[in-house]
C-alpha cells in the first residue's frame, strides 16, 4: 500500500476504532519518517503499546479504549 503519512495515518486511525482492547496490529517499513510518526502516534495518543521489533517489524497491542477530550492532542512529531 501507499506509505506516505496521509495513508498510514488513515488506515491506522480505523484500525484504532474497529480493533478491541488487546487486539495486535504488525507495522513494517519501520525505516520510514512516515511509518515512524504514526507508530508514536499509536502509542502517545491512542494507548497501544509496543511488544516486538525485529528489522524493519514491529507489533504492537492495543492496551486500552481511548477516553480523550474533545481537545485532546499529545505531541508525536519527534
Amino acid at each position: 500500500g501507499c506509505h506516505n503519512f496521509d495513508a498510514c495515518f488513515v488506515d491506522c486511525f480505523w484500525i484504532t476504532k474497529w480493533l478491541p482492547v488487546g487486539g495486535h496490529i504488525a507495522i513494517d517499513d519501520l525505516q520510514l519518517f512516515s511509518v515512524q510518526h504514526v507508530v508514536h502516534w499509536l502509542e502517545t495518543n491512542v494507548g497501544f503499546r509496543v511488544l516486538d521489533k525485529q528489522g524493519r517489524m514491529m507489533l504492537l497491542r492495543k492496551e486500552t479504549e481511548p477516553k480523550r477530550a474533545w481537545d485532546h492532542f499529545v505531541e508525536f512529531a519527534k
